[in-house]
């Protein structure tokens, strides 16, 4: 994790010693230059800071999915101890008990209004628009933006999603894509809003992008939450053991149509930038 930053440093490094040394060439020619530079540090540099974080917060997750059983924790600190905690599983005296149906669902805080869907989706449209509109190199940004969406949805939909359904329980590979999804589109609307934004500025056609990046909203704002929370209603009634044919069909019946219009709309993004794809190679 710490190769990120060295890199980071060294490209600021680089990016300062190249803007002094350049001053015979023209602006335009030296921000060319420069730029890529610049913006490849800002990114490694988040890389270096994230990158911790995001473990930090996966171990913390799967820590927070398991609880002792035993009475051996009772009355003492051993619980919040890591280290005596193992000790005393490796030697028999607790045992793990995984959280209850529905325990890790319950959310803990009621979540602000800077982390609700509709904001983020309105602040990852709005930042794509002023980046594309204001910030210099406009055609690196939409390439770098096309590039990391389109992998992406590609990866996803064709290989990733499909291999986690064949591997994974059930449940399991739900309620992972629960989590991934919401990350997935979010992705997804801020590169497809600098795709936009950044092809108005090169003269590319319009349409293909701004197609793909309704679907995608309409994935983030409405079918992929509502289909989510379908699916967890219907894990947390078979964890149960709740059996009512008349619910379980209606709640099928409902996943699938969310499923599958969610399914459509990811397909109709796809389909907007393979269109996008096209005419970009047309100016190659």
């Amino acid at each position: 994790l710490k190769l990120p930053c060295h890199l980071s440093a060294i490209l600021v490094l680089f990016t300062s010693w190249g803007r002094t040394a350049a001053t015979a060439m023209s602006q335009a020619h030296r921000r060319s230059m420069l730029a890529p530079l610049g913006l490849l540090a800002v990114v490694l540099g988040l890389t270096s800071w994230v990158a911790p974080a995001f473990s930090a917060g996966v171990r913390a997750a799967r820590m927070a999915a398991w609880r002792p059983s035993s009475a051996a924790f009772a009355g003492s600190d051993v619980g919040f101890d890591k280290g005596r905690a193992l000790k005393a599983v490796a030697a028999g005296e607790v045992q793990l008990q995984q959280a209850g149906p529905g325990e890790e669902d319950e959310p803990f805080i009621k979540p602000a209004l800077w982390n609700t869907p509709v904001f983020r989706a309105v602040a990852l449209v709005a930042g794509g628009g002023v980046a594309g509109q204001v910030l210099p190199f406009a055609a690196l940004m939409h390439i770098s933006a096309f590039g990391i969406w389109f992998g992406t949805n590609v990866w996803t939909t064709f290989f990733a999603g499909i291999t986690m359904f064949k591997n994974l329980p059930k449940q399991t590979f739900g309620k992972l894509q629960a989590k991934l999804f919401p990350q997935y589109f979010q992705l997804g609307t801020g590169c497809t809003a600098v795709v936009l934004l950044t092809g108005l500025r090169l003269g590319l056609p319009a349409g293909p992008a701004a197609a793909s990046l309704a679907c995608t909203l309409a994935n983030q704002l409405y079918l992929s939450p509502k289909a989510t929370e379908v699916m967890l209603e219907r894990y947390a009634r078979q964890n149960k053991g709740l059996k009512d044919p008349e619910v379980d069909k209606k709640l099928g019946a409902q996943f699938g149509k969310l499923h599958g219009h969610s399914s459509l709309a990811n397909l109709l993004a796809l389909v907007g930038l393979v269109a996008h794809a096209a005419a970009l190679a047309a100016r190659i």
